[in-house]
């Protein structure tokens, strides 16, 4: 059942209860439907009950529970006991039955259940081998109660009672409906619900709608289930008209795009319109050379409903392009160079266009086709010839402006088709919401194949304000983008969420000074990645917007809230002159909170697809909800639900298509591309998230031919499709698993496993330090036991986002940034250590390991302990709250390969400067294990000393405060016994599968630790100390649990004792209850006033 809130893990039973009458009318007309169709009254209503639950739940196949009494025998009737049983009573209707014939199958369920009423429930259970979830009862979640027995006044001499309703403050089950029959008042009802789950108004909203239900059974029997009346009229109104009341009126909405972009280019001629790579365009610049290209094309025929392909990369003259194109008349079609021959030669087939601008070093290499090229670079002298006076054409509403194709599931793209009224109330609209100005700096990055990029080239140019275009893929790379912000002030830009979150956990977001608005759209936003956002960023504005390319971009926005506890993100309301409807399988409006199927009306919607009219006819629809001639609905194949305050959230895809990175894919395209390889019997695609956040394309194979592998396969995708439609893993089946009415059962699909899914190359092991390293990394990033130097990234399931994760991870091992191309062009790990500049002789230490680089809490940084390595923190780290990040600090020199620091005050000071360059401001989080807990303290005095405020500050088991009167190095004696205490640590920490490299400095760093903590004197801190002391040493009796460090806290301290001794409480299972305090202690420090 959809709930308000997320299910706990473990059920807590609180309730509340609603009452509610259903009328002596109702009841008597149910009464006399159950007399005709051969059933009871309590079989009507479980119909009606299950018919209900089933519409919410959107499933056709459903389980309620109902107590029997359990006195079948007469001798039984006189017997004081509790005899009653539990049945479970299933329903099915995926058929689409009347509510008679569904009411037939509930009786003989029901007389099939009183037949073996005497078998306990908990027999049944354990016989169906139920797997048992704490967060909700075995079989069924809802009950059904029919109270049909007279009530009996109580009568004692001298005595008057009177009934008292006691309110339920605990439930057994989600929903429990009690329905009371009184001959004379009719049927009454309490419908009690788990608090933890419901709200009061979504059950009130239930009972009203059973009420409804009923009523339309009654008057009609025969009525499908599917198609019976839920909501009641003030409802329907609310769904159908009140939230969808977005008329806005536009003083140039009638005109075409290009005459807005003109309008403003006559008001600010001389400011910046473009600029790219050091080029610049003015607005009269961009105008002039636009009317110029507009005329050229005139002549060659383009005008109103004429179709110009578009083939250009990212540059001045592709906007020029695009513009010129709508100034005379016609509608461009975008053709990414980046695409595979075989689809950009169906897309010039399919579109038909005549005319074709291009750039010179793009046009030989284009497929054949038939439209006449226009080479802008090139062919340029003759296009300046013309006059740069507009051409005059007349451009009305309804014309075409662009059509934009997207995935297929026949195996071929479609072109989706939108008019100029559309994106024209889509750029008015977001002009009016956000209020761009002439002072914003607008970034392009989005493949203009893609139609986010429409808003990103027009909206800016519509007000004046300056647009920044990204170099050619330079989209794919965070390190550019942030330079390229930074570098053009830009404060307005457009994520997909997947590349948003590589962006952020690159560390570039913090770096972006005036950046003042994010737009993410494309996927679904994670409500963590929001959290993250906004956790990392003060002053800037996060906007999730929804739409498809056939709806003109964008049909909903909402505004994220900071500190929200909505456990989603919201896609919000609809936007201007649009409207939104979520419906049921019958095309009625579903209940407020119940999934449906969005469908999108108004003036956004396109005109369909091009060519395909037997497919736009089925995904434009009439519109029903509308008294306007002609209008249309566009059939989105989204779940969405509305919240009870009129908000839409987005619950995924009906069909099998799904977003990618930002890509909208058909997976049937795929499986036709794949299908059509000679070795293939049999394929199907699907898109799998086995490691949160990492949604990647998994390729299910049946082989004709047993010797096809995976590089066959993929280099036959490649040349058919774009690189984001190609699988990152293969697998290899004797047959795909089918469901029981034969269709693939996707759900039984094994996951890839651990190793390189879908490869086939031999390993090749590591030869030197630096390829140890790599492989190290790219095995943690990829999430396999090994890489071989070989072995290629992007075919071992890596791709562009896990590239961005891949070269932040590297950064931090090698202590130097990797450009992405570099890895494209180098994806082996022997590739790319020759690419590394002067690796050999270089250090491959860093200070900084990301044990969990994302989270929207604030991060804890943990210091390394004597050994000077951080795998101490790994399992602490896996135990710590699911949103914490952990960094944690490692020393100098454990490669070997240069000397480690052996001052505290100097160890100290290197990582405050690396904390800062993740986190440049405060409040900080500081913790440390034994030496660790020292180094921690002296970083929070330097902190302090700089004015930044440091939250927490934990020390965790740290030896007795240094003596000053110590001597400075360790005696031969010390030395020995460090080295021993280090194997111990190494053998008990340490994982084993590191590479030896790992290890050449430990001894040397162990000395310098201990001779760095042995001279240090502290300072009394002038904040609070959480100290976490082994419980084993506690209990031994030290004569002072603080170790000394008490009497240096200037704010006092909080002790804590943890299960273990000094090396076993960071491991299993002691860890545990360290992560918890730790956890705990970090939430208050969190919840303090200015933390």
């Amino acid at each position: 059942l959809p709930t308000d809130r997320p299910r706990p893990a473990v059920a807590s039973h609180r309730g509340a209860a609603h009452a509610f009458a259903l009328g002596a009318e109702l009841s008597e007309r149910l009464r006399a439907l159950a007399r005709v169709e051969g059933a009871t009254l309590f079989m009507t209503l479980l119909a009606a009950w299950q018919v209900l639950l089933g519409r919410h739940a959107g499933q056709a196949d459903v389980v309620v529970g109902t107590p029997i009494a359990g006195r079948t025998r007469a001798e039984l009737e006189g017997v004081i006991g509790l005899f009653v049983n539990t049945l479970a009573l299933r329903a099915e209707f995926a058929d689409g039955p009347g509510f008679r014939e569904l009411l037939g199958r509930v009786r003989e369920a029901a007389l099939g259940a009183y037949a073996h009423q005497e078998v306990p429930f908990e027999k049944l259970v354990e016989e169906l081998r139920v797997e048992r979830d704490l967060s909700r009862t075995p079989l069924f979640q809802a009950m059904f109660v029919l109270q049909n027995t007279p009530a009996r006044a109580m009568e004692l001499p001298g005595l008057r009672f009177r009934g008292e309703e006691v309110p339920g403050e605990s439930v057994k089950f989600e929903l429990t409906l009690t329905l009371m029959d009184d001959e004379r008042d009719g049927l009454s009802g309490v419908l009690e619900y788990m608090t933890d789950l419901f709200d009061a108004v979504t059950v009130e909203r239930m009972a009203e709608q059973l009420r409804v239900l009923l009523e339309g059974a009654a008057a009609e029997p025969g009525c499908p289930v599917s198609e019976l009346p839920l909501l009641p009229e003030a409802e329907r109104a609310q769904v159908v008209e009140g939230w969808n009341a977005t008329d806005q009126a536009y003083a140039d909405a009638s005109a075409p795009l290009h005459a807005l972009l003109r309008a403003q280019a006559l008001r600010t001629p001389d400011a910046l319109a473009l600029t790219f790579e050091g080029q610049s365009l003015t607005y009269a610049q961009l105008e002039s050379r636009a009317n110029r290209l507009a005329r050229f094309l005139a002549a060659r025929g383009a005008g109103p409903e004429v179709r110009v392909g578009v083939c250009m990369e990212r540059s001045l003259e592709l906007v020029v392009a695009l513009l010129g194109t709508l100034k005379a008349g016609a509608a461009y079609v975008p053709l990414d160079p980046g695409y595979p021959a075989e689809r950009l030669a169906y897309m010039l087939q399919d579109s038909g266009v005549p005319l074709l601008l291009t750039q010179a070093h793009l046009a030989d290499a284009l497929p054949a086709h038939t439209a006449e090229v226009v080479r802008l670079d090139a062919d340029w002298a003759a296009i300046a010839a013309q006059s740069d006076a507009p051409l005059g054409v007349e451009v009305r509403p309804a014309h075409l402006a662009y059509t934009i194709y997207t995935s297929g599931s026949t195996g071929r793209p479609k072109g989706a088709m939108n008019e100029h009224r559309g994106i024209v109330n889509r750029l008015l609209w977001m002009q009016r919401e956000y209020g761009l100005t002439s002072e914003d700096v607008v970034l392009q990055k989005t493949p203009f194949s893609f139609d986010v990029s429409v808003w990103e080239f027009f909206w800016p140019l519509l007000v004046g304000a300056r647009l920044v275009i990204a170099r050619p893929e330079g989209h794919r790379d965070p390190a550019y983008l942030r330079e390229v912000i930074e570098a053009e002030g830009v404060t307005t830009l457009h994520f997909v969420p997947s590349m948003l979150q590589a962006f952020v956990e690159a560390g570039e977001l913090e770096r972006t000074h005036k950046l003042r608005r994010v737009l993410c759209s494309g996927e679904a936003l994670p409500r963590e990645l929001q959290e993250r956002f906004f956790a990392r960023t003060e002053g800037v504005e996060l906007h999730n917007l929804y739409g498809p390319t056939e709806a003109a971009v964008d049909v909903t926005s909402w505004a994220c809230e900071r500190g929200g506890e909505r456990r989603t993100v919201p896609i919000g309301r609809p936007v201007g002159n649009t409207r939104m409807y979520v419906v049921d399988g019958s095309g009625s409006p579903a209940p407020i909170g119940v999934a449906g199927e969005l469908l999108i009306g108004g003036v956004q919607v396109g005109r369909g697809y091009l060519g395909r009219a037997e497919l736009t006819a089925e995904k434009f629809v009439p519109d029903g909800f509308s008294s306007e001639p002609g209008a249309r609905l566009y059939r989105t194949g989204d779940l969405a639900r509305w919240t009870g305050e009129g908000v839409l959230e987005y619950l995924g895809r009906i069909d099998h298509q799904v977003k990618i990175r930002g890509f909208r894919i058909e997976l049937g395209e795929i499986d036709a591309v794949l299908a059509r390889h000679p070795g293939v019997r049999d394929a199907v695609v699907t898109a799998r998230e086995d490691v949160p956040g990492d949604r990647r394309l998994v390729a299910y194979v049946v082989r004709a031919d047993e010797g096809v592998g995976p590089a066959e396969l993929r280099a036959h995708l490649r040349d058919r499709l774009p690189e984001h439609m190609v699988p990152s893993a293969f697998v290899f089946l004797d047959h795909l698993p089918l469901s029981p009415n034969g269709k693939i059962d996707r759900r039984a699909l094994p996951a890839p496993e651990g190793g390189p899914a879908g490869t086939d190359t031999g390993y090749a092991a590591p030869r030197d330090a630096l390829q140890e390293l790599l492989c190290s990394v790219w095995a943690s990033v990829l999430g396999v036991p090994r890489v071989g130097i070989r072995d290629n990234f992007f075919e071992m399931g890596g791709h562009s986002l896990l590239a961005v994760r891949l070269l932040s991870e590297m950064e931090v091992a090698l202590g130097r940034a990797i450009p992405l191309v570099t890895l494209f062009r180098a994806p082996t790990v022997e590739q790319l250590a020759a690419e590394v500049p002067g690796a050999a002789g270089a250090s491959l230490g860093s200070p900084l390991v990301s044990l969990r680089p994302t989270g929207s809490r604030p991060p804890l940084f943990l210091v390394h302990g004597g050994d000077g390595h951080v795998f101490c923190y790994a399992q602490l780290a896996r135990h710590m709250h699911p949103d914490q990040p952990v960094h944690a600090f490692q020393a100098q020199g454990l490669a070997g390969d240069e000397l480690p620091l052996d001052r505290a005050e100097e160890i100290a000071g290197r990582y405050v400067r690396a904390m800062r360059e993740v986190q440049p401001r405060g409040p900080y989080h500081l913790a440390g294990w034994s030496t660790g807990g020292l180094l921690a303290y002296e970083m929070a005095q330097q902190l302090r000393a700089a004015g930044c405020e440091v939250a927490l500050l934990a020390m965790i088991d740290t030896a007795e405060v240094p003596s000053p009167d110590r001597d400075d190095e360790p005696a031969p004696r010390v030395r020995e016994e460090l080295v021993r205490e280090m194997e111990r640590e190494r053998a008990a920490l340490l994982p084993d599968h590191l590479p030896p490299s790992h290890f050449r400095g430990l001894p040397t760093v162990r000395v310098a630790n201990a001779r760095a903590a042995r001279a240090y004197v502290p300072a009394p801190y002038p904040g609070r100390l959480l100290y976490l002391r082994a419980g084993q040493e506690l209990a031994e009796g030290r004569s002072d649990p603080t170790a000394g460090w008490l009497r240096l806290a200037g704010e006092g301290m909080e002790l804590h004792s943890v299960p273990g001794n000094h090396f076993s409480m960071i491991r299993e299972p002691h860890v545990q209850a360290l992560a918890g305090i730790l956890s705990a202690c970090l939430e208050r420090a969190a919840a303090r006033p200015g933390a």
